[in-house]
């Protein structure tokens, strides 16, 4: 089992002040806050109906958590990030999908709410509980906000004609498909054609992308990455891009969409429900199985195409997501959850558990 402590309001305050200004000195200072809040004791406080979040899919699996909330007098409130590992399972390991399943089943089971970082991935999650009869709490669709990138605040070189796809290098981003599109590009226009930044880190089944980007000659001049890239940097990639590629298979949100529409930048991106949302109908949607239609659309954006030219003209419009808007209507929806919804007596499904994690709750607000 887990260590599990609720921080008193002091000490929750200064986790706060420590997470909003972390320093260079962070991971000290975390823990000797952490060994000052979590003297030996007791493990289960009474915090009379307090709300208690847990939104990052941390040990959701386990069969203990239930037991804890239950306990603490805690209502719990979860976050489903996407339903990937179940819809989606031939990008994911076979454990990891049984896990995941196993997540939505025990979230199902006894939350309070749920949470979910879109509309779509709400309503993934409401059809899967409907067709697996399973209980369905109050589900809130709820945009995240990127980070805010700016341009103009590094010293990067960059090549005159590009396109970034900012993504950890895996089977479910359709990598692959790009790299097959600029072999293309090269054979045909050797030095003409267009550069492609891919900033991110390698990850899951990604061999093969691997493979293409160490033994491609054809590619090599054409086509770098970047594991590693400051928010600094970032902006600068993004804001001097033709346009920001996004061919992924499935999503349960996509930050750097909504990142490249606040710098301005035209997105290409794959045309499944989530980019249809968060896009505002400002992106050019292609489906990610269409290379042909991809290669034409790079194309046309090297240049200063109709379509391009619509994007760029439809920019005005796109109201970014921001951390307020977040917070403000989380806060409304707890509010409105509190006096109509009482955590159920008898737990449906299997109970759930976290591991190593710190709870920190108030009566007026969330954990």
């Amino acid at each position: 089992m887990g260590v599990r402590r609720i921080f008193s309001a002091r000490h929750s305050q200064e986790l706060f002040n420590l997470l909003l200004n972390p320093g260079k000195d962070y991971r000290r200072k975390a823990l000797w806050l952490a060994l000052r809040a979590i003297p030996p004791g007791a493990r289960r406080t009474k915090c009379n109906g307090a709300f208690y979040l847990n939104l990052a899919h941390t040990d959701l699996d386990r069969a203990d958590l239930a037991d804890w909330v239950r306990d603490c007098e805690l209502n719990p409130i979860y976050m489903i990030h996407d339903l990937i590992p179940i819809s989606h399972a031939e990008y994911c390991t076979p454990y990891a999908s049984k896990r995941h399943a196993r997540r939505l089943k025990n979230a199902l089971g006894h939350a309070m709410g749920i949470i979910a970082n879109s509309d779509s991935t709400a309503h993934e999650i409401q059809t899967y509980a409907k067709e697996g009869g399973h209980r369905l709490p109050s589900v809130m669709g709820n945009w995240l906000a990127g980070a805010k990138l700016i341009k103009g605040a590094s010293n990067i070189s960059r090549p005159e004609n590009y396109f970034v796809f900012v993504s950890t290098m895996e089977g479910r981003k359709n990598h692959f498909m790009l790299l097959q599109i600029w072999r293309q590009l090269v054979e045909r226009m050797g030095a003409a054609a267009p550069h492609l930044k891919i900033i991110g880190q390698k990850g899951a089944q990604s061999w093969h992308v691997q493979n293409m980007l160490e033994q491609c000659d054809v590619i090599r001049s054409r086509v770098a990455v970047v594991p590693r890239c400051p928010d600094v940097e970032l902006g600068d990639w993004v804001a001097g891009a033709r346009a920001l590629l996004f061919p992924s298979f499935a999503e349960g949100f996509g930050l750097p969409l909504v990142e490249a529409l606040e710098l301005g930048t035209p997105v290409i991106a794959s045309d499944i429900p989530t980019f249809r949302e968060i896009g505002q109908g400002i992106p050019t949607l292609i489906d990610p199985l269409d290379a042909r239609g991809w290669a034409n659309m790079v194309t046309d954006f090297m240049k200063d195409c109709p379509e391009r030219r619509r994007q760029l003209k439809a920019m005005h419009s796109f109201r970014a997501p921001t951390w307020e808007e977040h917070l403000v209507k989380i806060d409304t929806w707890l509010e409105a959850l509190r006096p109509t919804v009482a955590m159920p007596r008898k737990y449906i499904g299997n109970s759930i558990a976290i591991s190593d994690t710190i709870a920190s709750a108030s009566r007026s607000g969330a954990a």
